[in-house]
């Protein structure tokens, strides 16, 4: 199989590639989407991928496929009890006032925090969130940054 193209504005040389396991988005009712995880560079971390996805479709009221400001700016207010959500939310959108799903993936892969260790994980947890009991729990179980967004579930 061959793949070249276009991927939301992201151009994929064209190379062969074995065919992968796809995942199913469904940003709306109306319309199914399948996202080869090749085509995300997310086949070795399905549940974040998952993860991302789920957060997106949270944040994306609408359903539209997509972020915009207005649906950012509410989660800021609402969810994280921003007063003023303006400068977390231009870092979030940049200079792009809709957010796809490939687009949050490609962001959260290329983070700093994606690459914490599990210690720079635990500093986070302590110092930040304020969170120091669970601590000892996010050693034992290795929740280093890429496991973050799995909490997105709870």
């Amino acid at each position: 199989m061959f793949l070249a193209g276009k991927v939301d504005n992201i151009e994929l040389p064209k190379k062969e590639i074995n065919v992968k396991p796809t995942i199913t988005v469904n940003t709306d009712v109306k319309e199914l989407k399948t996202w080869n995880c090749e085509l995300v560079n997310a086949c070795d971390d399905k549940l974040g991928f998952d993860a991302i996805l789920t957060l997106h479709q949270r944040l994306d009221d609408d359903a539209d496929g997509n972020i915009d400001i207005v649906e950012s700016d509410e989660f800021f207010r609402d969810e994280l009890n921003y007063k003023s959500g303006y400068e977390r939310q231009k870092r979030f959108h940049r200079n792009d006032k809709h957010i796809s799903v490939d687009e949050l993936w490609f962001s959260w892969k290329s983070s700093e925090v994606h690459n914490w260790t599990v210690e720079e994980t635990i500093q986070w947890l302590i110092s930040y969130v304020d969170l120091p009991q669970y601590a000892e729990n996010f050693r034992e179980n290795s929740v280093d940054g890429t496991s973050l967004p799995r909490f997105v579930y709870f």
